[in-house]
C-alpha cells in the first residue's frame, strides 16, 4: 500500500505540496475500476479523528469520512478559500456552492475541494493504494479521471508519512481538465483506499457530490429536504460505476 497525497502532504506547507503536485498531478491519470458504494464498515460526517492542519486557521469539521478496518481514514469536503466548511445537509455528502469565479476570468470556482488521508496504527500511508475518482461532468453525464495519489505521493517523497491532507481548486491547471467555473450542476469526488493484496474491494471509500447552484444557497433547515432529492442522482450516476 502507498501514501496518500493531490496536494496532500503530511504536514508541509501547502505552497509546497502545490508546487510538487503542481509537477506531477496531471500525468498521472488511472484506467482503474470504479467502485460502486462505500466499501468500508465506519462512514461517519462530521470532524476528524486526526487533527486538520492544512491552511492558517482551517477548522476542522464538517468532513465525509471513511474509516476502515485497517484504521486508514479518509475524508473530503467542499470549502471557500478560507475553509470555511461549505452548507451541507450533514447527512450524505452533499455540500451546496454557487457558480462563479474567484475574479473575473480566473477561471478558478468560489469553492475548494478539500481532503485528508490517515492512518492510526503501525501502517504508513504507502501500505496502501491510494486514488482519487473525479466526474468533471456537472451535468447528468459521467466523465470521470481517476488520479493516483499514492504515486504522486511517493514521487514527492512522501512515503512514509501518516497524514496528508490539502486543499485545491479544479479552476487550477494542475488537474489537467477542463472547466467552467460559472457551470451549474453536481460534480462528484470519491476517494479510495486498497490494501495491495486487495484490489478489487476498497479498505475505505468515501464520497461527496458539490452541487454548483446559480443563485443563493439554501437555508439550513431546507438543506436535508434538497439533499434528499438530489440522491435520486447520485444514485444513477454512481450506478454505472462497477467494481472491474
Amino acid at each position: 500500500m502507498k501514501p496518500f497525497t493531490s496536494k496532500f502532504a503530511p504536514k508541509f506547507a501547502p505552497k509546497f505540496a502545490r508546487r510538487a503536485t503542481r509537477k506531477w498531478l496531471a500525468p498521472l491519470l488511472l484506467s482503474v475500476p470504479l467502485v460502486s458504494a462505500h466499501a468500508a464498515p465506519d462512514n461517519t460526517f462530521g470532524d476528524l479523528f486526526g487533527s486538520w492542519t492544512v491552511g492558517s486557521g482551517q477548522p476542522n469539521g464538517g468532513f465525509n469520512i471513511s474509516t476502515g478496518p485497517e484504521r486508514l481514514e479518509l475524508a473530503l469536503r467542499a470549502q471557500d478559500a478560507m475553509g470555511t466548511v461549505a452548507a451541507n445537509n450533514g447527512i450524505t455528502g452533499d455540500y451546496f456552492v454557487v457558480a462563479g469565479e474567484t475574479s473575473l476570468g480566473s477561471g478558478r470556482a468560489t469553492w475548494d475541494l478539500a481532503g485528508s488521508a490517515a492512518t492510526f496504527s503501525a501502517y504508513k500511508l504507502r501500505d496502501f493504494v491510494l486514488v482519487m475518482d473525479v466526474d468533471w461532468d456537472p451535468s447528468a453525464g459521467l466523465d470521470i479521471q481517476t488520479y493516483n495519489l499514492s504515486a504522486i505521493a511517493a514521487a514527492m517523497g512522501l512515503a512514509d508519512g501518516t497524514l496528508g491532507q490539502a486543499a485545491g481548486n479544479l479552476g487550477d491547471p494542475i488537474w489537467g481538465h477542463a472547466f467552467a467555473a460559472n457551470a451549474t450542476g453536481a460534480y462528484s469526488f470519491t476517494l479510495r483506499g486498497y490494501d495491495p493484496a486487495d484490489l478489487a474491494n476498497a479498505a475505505a471509500s468515501t464520497t461527496i457530490r458539490v452541487n454548483v447552484l446559480g443563485n443563493d444557497v439554501p437555508e439550513p433547515g431546507s438543506l436535508a429536504l434538497t439533499g434528499s432529492a438530489l440522491l435520486a442522482l447520485g444514485a444513477a450516476k454512481r450506478g454505472f460505476r462497477r467494481v472491474g
